[in-house]
């Protein structure tokens, strides 16, 4: 087998065929997922072969699989941003409030709390962008008084929030988001990455400690 770059249309049109089947044996395990067609794959994958880069594995004149990514943009100081992350902020607090994490008084920050944000210098934000839109977001500024103490430091950079979209999970779109901001982090001088969260939240806490090392345990519950 040999892998090449996917660029002509009918290669675009076979890696379109391959996710569109894989999308559809996702989607007769959860039948919530919305109905797509093969139709519906075809300008995305177009779109990563302009933006990104996608690679297929071929078999003689067959692709029989595909690899491609998102890019990645840092909107540090990038106000323009804030409407698209408010909407992906809110998804988040909607995750965090269902079950089984139940912290119902979450909210996600405001349009106008993100443009503050972003306009801080102190603070680090990248997205991970299809062309869909935003798909996909992480953050980090200097800990908080909410941050476990043993991290406190002028050199540590703590992350507070990550998100990806449903549909965009599973194609390592969060550990590129990390590993752009941990980089982000050397550039600017920090020698330490913190994170805190949900304990009770499965998914983050499976995703956060396969990547860093606990540092103290706590387990909170609001009424």
């Amino acid at each position: 087998m040999n892998t090449i770059l996917i660029s002509d249309a009918a290669h675009v049109a076979r890696v379109s065929a391959i996710a569109f089947e894989n999308y559809r044996r996702l989607r007769d395990l959860h039948r919530w997922m919305p109905e797509k067609k093969i139709e519906d794959f075809i300008p995305r994958i177009e779109w990563m072969t302009r933006e990104g880069r996608v690679y297929g594995l071929e078999d003689g004149e067959t692709v029989r699989a595909f690899i491609g990514w998102f890019k990645i943009e840092n909107y540090r100081n990038l106000g323009s941003g804030a409407l698209a992350l408010s909407a992906l902020d809110a998804s988040l607090a909607r995750h965090i409030s269902d079950p089984p994490v139940l912290m119902s008084d979450t909210r996600g920050d405001t349009v106008d709390g993100w443009v503050e944000w972003l306009a801080d210098p102190d603070t680090v934000t990248f997205v991970a962008e299809s062309a869909e839109g935003l798909v996909g977001f992480v953050k980090a500024d200097p800990p908080h008084f909410d941050v476990s103490w043993f991290v406190h430091d002028t050199a540590t950079l703590a992350v507070c929030g990550l998100y990806v979209e449903h549909f965009a999970r599973g194609m390592n779109v969060a550990s590129s988001l990390l590993r752009a901001l941990v980089t982000e982090g050397v550039m600017r001088g920090y020698s330490l990455i913190s994170v805190d969260c949900e304990t009770h939240n499965p998914e983050a806490r499976s995703f956060w400690l396969s990547r860093f090392g606990p540092v103290s345990w706590t387990f909170e519950r609001r009424f």
